[in-house]
Order: C-alpha cells, then structure tokens, then sequence
C-alpha cells in the first residue's frame, strides 16, 4: 500500500490518460448536444402529426404548430452552435493538450475561447445561433415544415372566409 505524498506511477495519471479522459468528456458533450438536436427534431414531427389529427378549430392549432417550430428551430440552431463549440475545443485540444495544462477539463466555452483567442481567431468560432439557425440542414428541415405550415393556415383562412362570407 502506498504512503501518502508517494506518488507512484500506478497511482498518478499519465498525460496521455488524462488527454483520453478529457476528449472522453468532450465527446460526450457533443454527444449529448448532438441528440438534443436530435430530440428538437421528433418533436417537431410528433407536433406538426399531432396537428393533422385534430379535427376542431384548427386556424389556432395551425397558428400554435408555427410558434412551436420557430421555437424548435431556435432551440435546434442553438444547439448545433453548442455542439460546434466544442467541436473546435474538441480540435483544439487533440492538437495541443500535451504542450500544456491550462483549462483542463474546461467545459465553459466562452473562457476556453477567451484563454486560446490566437487559436480561436481564424477557425469559424463565433458562428453563432443565427448562423447555426440558418444552416441548410436546419432551413430545410423547420423552413419546409414551417412552410407546408403557412400555406395550410392560407387555405384555412380561405375556407372559413368563404363559409362565413354569406352570413
């Protein structure tokens, strides 16, 4: 048994061990952000299927299902920023964790950012959630929804217009 203040190397950790642990993290991380978005994405489809089963008043369903993309969107976009981050923390550190020690373990990407700027400065950090929100993957995917969307409340609108126009 060892003695404290011994440091065997049984008992410390190696820089490649430590470099495996903390990727291990940051996969996990992207992971999880990767499968929110993912879970943004079922719901929206349980949500606008939801809506075709609903037979009455359907204009304020429509209008609720258009909210409740946007909102999805939104959440979907912020997300992929989230996940993009650490995807370059990611990079970084594969790269450059074995020349130094500083922020290991650091799961806040703004004071990662702010220790490595040089590093940061010219990759596509800063994106941001508008940009992450305007991505094709996610144009396609809410901007189709919200369009087939848009159109049936247009054509809800329409109908009810004509029932009630006679009265």
């Amino acid at each position: 048994m060892n003695e404290p203040g011994n440091n065997s190397n049984s008992d410390s950790l190696s820089n490649k061990e430590i470099l495996f642990k903390e990727v291990d993290i940051l996969q996990g991380v992207i992971n999880r952000m990767a499968s929110n978005s993912f879970f943004m994405k079922g719901a929206l489809i349980t949500i606008v299927s939801g809506s075709y089963v609903v037979q009455h008043d359907t204009i304020s369903i429509t209008v609720f299902v258009l909210i409740a993309i946007l909102a999805l969107w939104i959440l979907d976009a912020y997300f992929l920023n989230e996940e993009r981050k650490f995807r370059d923390i990611y990079g970084w550190v594969v790269k450059h964790r074995m020349e130094t020690q500083a922020n290991m373990f650091e799961m806040n990407a703004s004071v990662f950012y702010d220790t490595y700027a040089e590093y940061f400065k010219n990759k596509k950090v800063g994106r941001g959630v508008t940009s992450a929100f305007a991505s094709k993957s996610k144009v396609l995917f809410y901007g189709g929804a919200l369009l087939v969307k848009v159109i049936q409340l247009f054509c809800e609108i329409c109908y009810y217009h004509s029932l009630y126009r006679d009265c």
